[in-house]
């Protein structure tokens, strides 16, 4: 499980904590073994990689001549809308939003 600590100073970091439960001969539960891994770094690198995934994603589908929708089936709304897809069905982005298509 990743858990955010704080440490004395203030900073926060983010680690992956591994544990497993140690048994007596017995099989009765006596303590665990944890693993404690700072992974602070790698979650920074990870969300500026899905910046600039985000980015990527963004740009292809403004810019795009196909309609695209992103539609989320539970709440049967529009989450977003491409402009081609506005202009192709007449509605703004806001309008899109309140749509109900199914």
């Amino acid at each position: 499980m990743n858990h955010d600590i704080i440490r004395p100073n203030g900073e926060r970091r983010r680690v992956l904590v591994t544990a497993r439960p140690r048994l007596d001969r017995g099989g009765q539960f006596i303590g665990a073994f944890s693993i404690f891994r700072d992974i602070t770094e790698r979650k920074r690198v990870e969300k500026k990689r899905w910046a600039r995934c985000e980015q990527r994603y963004r740009s292809v589908v403004e810019q795009a001549s196909e309609g695209i929708i992103l539609y989320d089936f539970e709440t049967k709304q529009v989450i977003e809308a491409n402009p081609a897809c506005q202009k192709m069905l007449g509605y703004t982005a806001e309008e899109m939003g309140a749509l109900n298509l199914v």
